[in-house]
């Protein structure tokens, strides 16, 4: 694409001196070279920005010309012909400029894309909730993240375009990093509406001369000089959210991060940092240093505090398999043996004692839970159904009744049938029979 490093150079210097031409648009009091009346107004500097760059005003013809320019970019490598230190260190500068103002660009396409996508929801007859359950899965989509990383910096843009004037202008003239604009998003979430417009007004044009700590200390005063209450409600909830987590690392190892309170974490660090301490001037001879650096006492000590367990001892570990005994033993079942086998009694009267003992603890069992047997059992769910009826009492005279009638014609017919056997009917020869 570039003949030389001249051709380079001039092609990043053309479009830092577009972005320039838009800070002053944006920061009249500045203007270009530090000249306070140097600024443009802003739809000039638009159309000239638009005229020099030749950004298209079609959205398709924008994708079109954000993906040559992709393709451009490409090819900088810094390795062109004649290329040197300065060109090189201009380049990295006009790089990162984009980059903001690519973040800025994506803040107010999500904020329009999330507006226009409810707007036609609405339009259908959807409910609210119904109407925003597809733009966080588009979003994230679009930008290669996860859901909930969408959905906060769908906030963040909604901030910077209704909230954050300044900050979004600075971040789309490539002065500020996509880092410091959120740290303000972030630090004024708390605030009201106003609150946050005071904000950005004062922090602003300071913003472009402030790193990320410093913007964010920044940022975190101005919001408790203009509401206080705002800012110990915020610390209030952020106690609630103190826990313990862990991830993995690389090479076998992993993470132990302990989220709470600014002094009781302050405090654990200090009691380490004077154990590590003390174990490295020999001052503990139950635990030598060693070869171990401060760091390493530092691990050491923690892990052994938190989980009881000496220095060079390792945590109990348990394995838990389930699988056939096909499997555990390497073998069918078949050619095990005896081992799933059942060892035949002695002889016949352990065998009856055994039997008797098993029916008398049983029978003992029966009593002490007061099971009563089948038979009974059934009696007692008829009587029970039957009383649960208006007119019980002369049901159960009935059915009682009933069962005499037919014990009295069970006995006749026996006696009848021993008659015909040549026997008397008594109870003995019925027994006997």
């Amino acid at each position: 694409m570039f003949a030389d490093a001249a051709e380079e150079a001039a092609f990043f210097a053309q479009i830092r001196a577009d972005m320039e031409d838009y800070e002053a648009a944006q920061f009249p009091r500045r203007g270009r070279g530090g000249d306070p009346g140097g600024g443009e107004g802003g739809d000039e500097c638009g159309s000239r920005f638009a005229e020099l760059v030749g950004a298209p005003q079609r959205a398709s013809d924008q994708v079109a010309w954000l993906t040559a320019i992709t393709d451009a970019l490409a090819e900088v490598d810094g390795l062109a012909q004649d290329a040197g230190q300065g060109e090189r260190i201009e380049v990295l500068s006009v790089c990162e400029r984009l980059k903001a103002a690519l973040a800025a660009a994506q803040a107010r396409v999500s904020v329009a894309f999330a507006d226009t996508h409810t707007a036609d929801a609405h339009a259908r007859g959807l409910s609210p909730r119904a109407a925003g359950r597809g733009i966080t899965p588009q979003l994230a989509l679009a930008r290669g993240c996860s859901p909930s990383a969408a959905q906060a910096q769908l906030s963040q843009s909604r901030a910077l375009t209704s909230v954050l004037p300044h900050t979004l202008a600075a971040l789309t003239a490539g002065l500020i990093s996509p880092a410091v604009a959120g740290a303000v998003c972030a630090e004024a979430a708390g605030l009201s509406e106003d609150d946050q417009r005071l904000l950005d007004a004062e922090l602003g044009e300071r913003l472009p001369v402030l790193t990320l700590a410093q913007a964010r200390a920044a940022a975190a005063q101005v919001a408790a000089r203009l509401d206080p209450d705002a800012v110990l409600a915020r610390h209030a909830k952020a106690v609630s959210s103190r826990g313990a987590w862990t991830r993995p690392a690389p090479d076998g190892m992993a993470y132990l991060t302990l989220l709470d309170t600014l002094p009781r974490i302050v405090s654990a660090y200090a009691c380490l940092h004077r154990h590590a301490t003390g174990v490295l001037a020999g001052a503990d001879p139950d635990d030598p240093a060693g070869e171990r650096t401060y760091s390493q006492v530092l691990a050491d000590t923690a892990i052994a505090r938190l989980s009881g367990l000496a220095s060079g001892q390792f945590p109990p570990a348990a394995v838990t398999l389930v699988m056939t005994p096909d499997n555990l033993y390497g073998k069918n079942l078949n050619d095990l043996g005896d081992l799933f086998t059942p060892t035949a009694p002695s002889d016949t009267t352990d065998t009856h004692r055994h039997r008797h003992h098993r029916r008398s603890r049983h029978h003992r069992q029966r009593q002490h839970r007061r099971q009563p047997c089948h038979r009974n059992h059934r009696q007692r769910q008829r009587r029970d159904r039957d009383r649960r009826h208006p007119h019980w009492r002369r049901r159960r005279r009935r059915r009682t009744r009933t069962l005499a009638r037919r014990s009295r014609r069970c006995r006749a017919r026996v006696r009848a049938c021993c008659r015909l056997a040549g026997r008397d009917g008594s109870r003995r020869c019925h027994r006997r029979r």
